[in-house]
């Protein structure tokens, strides 16, 4: 590794946030190029922070094979977002390069309309039967831990969300005891064509840091996380915030052509007055 890409891809390391503003500056026939030569850590890293029109130039413009796998290194609701501005030809060769644990959950996000919680929930989150014992369940998340998140959902053979439990319960419970009767179902959830009002205003996010995604006919899809939550939140706020800022300057210009106007028909009735008036 020459010196100046040892610079920079310690300089990504340390601030990657920075590095994606810098990055978004350039064309992207140059910065594409750049991110193949770091390592795939470093390129996840400062891909996820760009806007998601610059991520999906770079993916665009890089090799299939590269580009998957930095696809599959991303939070799976930035990937799917990054992916869907992606030409399709070029969707479907991202794809196809990853590996197919990483592309089928992907996949199913990109079935659901952008911005819904159908096409922002993680389907890969762990989750138990209902009649599965306590000391199986135990072996099972020491095998799988990596999806592992403070809830467990539970549902039963046909598929169908049936309630939760956390790992603590499952810790303390009688090793022979039916997971029905350590879990919860006391936790709503969320459709998966909810829309983002909706799905910020849901009133379970006051106990609950991840809901469960549950199709029409009660099918367990996935989880919608706080994080996820939180970004939403941020992205509401900012439009928000841009609405307002459009809206002050839209009264300002009318305020300018209304204050014009007047100014401009004063001048042609003093122009227009007999010359003893002006006098």
């Amino acid at each position: 590794m020459d010196s100046d890409l040892l610079i920079s891809s310690r300089f990504i390391d340390a601030h990657p946030v920075d590095a994606a503003r810098i990055l978004e500056r350039l064309p992207v026939e140059e910065t594409a190029p750049f991110l193949q030569q770091v390592s795939l850590p470093l390129a996840a890293s400062v891909i996820a922070p760009m806007t998601a029109m610059t991520s999906a130039g770079c993916l665009t413009a890089m090799d299939p094979a590269y580009a998957g796998s930095i696809v599959a290194r991303l939070p799976l609701d930035i990937a799917a977002l990054f992916v869907r501005r992606c030409a399709e030809t070029t969707r479907e060769s991202i794809l196809a390069a990853m590996p197919s644990d990483a592309a089928s959950p992907l996949r199913s996000l990109l079935d659901f309309p952008e911005g819904t919680s159908g096409s922002l929930m993680d389907p890969r989150v762990f989750t138990l039967f209902e009649d599965d014992l306590a000391r199986e369940a135990v072996k099972q998340i020491r095998k799988r831990p990596e999806h592992l998140i403070y809830y467990v959902y539970v549902l039963n053979r046909e598929q169908a969300f049936r309630g939760y439990t956390t790992l603590r319960e499952l810790m303390l419970a009688t090793p022979a005891s039916s997971i029905s009767y350590v879990m919860r179902t006391d936790m709503g959830h969320l459709s998966p064509r909810l829309q983002r009002i909706a799905i910020l205003r849901h009133p379970d996010w006051q106990r609950f840091h991840a809901l469960p995604v549950v199709s029409d006919k009660g099918l367990f899809l996935g989880a919608l996380g706080y994080q996820t939550l939180r970004r939403l939140e941020h992205e509401e706020a900012q439009g928000r915030r841009t609405e307002s800022a459009q809206e002050a300057g839209a009264a300002l210009a009318d305020l300018y052509r209304i204050g014009l106007a007047g100014l401009l028909r004063w001048v042609a009735s003093a122009a227009n007055a007999p010359s003893e008036e002006r006098e």
